[in-house]
Order: structure tokens, then C-alpha cells, then sequence
């Protein structure tokens, strides 16, 4: 059984991941596959919630560096293309729209 002080570390490592638009997509997809390796280790009971808590983690994060993702994923949800409580499909949208972000600057 994993201690609360290791379960507060995983947390806090979750926490300490940051996206920035001056790296790659591929940079930015590591990151996601962190964030989800990281939460799949903390015990399903401790998680707090469902993977719509860890893409609200991402999405949240990314919204301080780029909100304009944040609405595209939230109008894809509205619409039925993407679903808030799978990490993996929203993680996946990502790279595609830091090209056209990367494109356009």
C-alpha cells in the first residue's frame, strides 16, 4: 500500500507539470503521458475523482498558456467529439492544435 506522504508527492508532481507554447508538440505530448502516468499511480480511491479530474487538471494548466485550446476541447465536448472524462482523447487533440498555434505565430 502506497503512504499519504508518496500519494501527496505524486500529487505534487502532477502539480508541478507546466506547459509553455515555446516548446515542441511532441514536448507537449510528454508532458500529457506524465501526468496520466503519474495519477495512474496514485491509488484509484486517493485520486479524488475520475479522469475528468485529471483533464480538468490539464486543461486548466494549458489554459494559462494557451485558452484558446481550452475552448476548442470545451466546444469538441459541447458537440459530442471528445469526451472530458477520457484523458487520452484530449491529450491527443493537443499536439494538432500547437501546429496550427506554432503555424500562426
Amino acid at each position: 500500500e502506497m503512504s499519504p506522504s508518496e500519494i501527496k508527492m505524486l500529487k505534487q508532481r502532477i502539480s508541478d507539470v507546466k506547459f509553455s507554447v515555446r516548446v515542441s508538440p511532441d514536448r507537449w505530448s510528454v508532458r500529457c503521458q506524465r501526468m496520466h502516468r503519474l495519477w495512474l499511480r496514485i491509488p484509484p480511491e486517493k485520486r479524488e475523482g475520475g479522469e475528468d479530474v485529471l483533464v480538468e487538471t490539464l486543461l486548466d494548466k494549458v489554459d494559462e498558456v494557451m485558452p484558446a485550446y481550452v475552448d476548442f476541447v470545451r466546444a469538441f465536448d459541447a458537440v459530442g467529439k471528445v469526451d472530458l472524462n477520457d484523458f487520452q482523447a484530449v491529450a491527443k487533440m493537443q499536439p494538432n492544435i500547437m501546429v496550427e498555434k506554432r503555424i500562426s505565430l
